[in-house]
């Protein structure tokens, strides 16, 4: 898939878009990409939903994630 760098974002907008990914629970690079879709009315790419924790993660779960290779 191409790719596409961006230099010298006004930080006003760099601090808007950070705030509208967060708010969507998307990263800033997918952000980007759907507000680029909309408006340039192109179908928009699928993004897989986030993965979340069922459980809060403790230390001990960590430490024997790493005890046992994280298998």
């Amino acid at each position: 898939m191409p790719s596409l760098l961006i230099k010298n974002i006004p930080p006003g907008l760099h601090q808007r878009l950070k705030e509208e990914s967060k708010k969507n629970r998307r990263s800033m690079m997918q952000e980007a990409i759907v507000i680029m879709e909309q408006s340039l009315g192109v179908s928009p790419i699928d993004f897989p939903t986030p993965a979340r924790a069922t459980k809060k993660i403790t230390r001990a779960m960590i430490s024997k994630a790493i005890r046992d290779g994280r298998d």
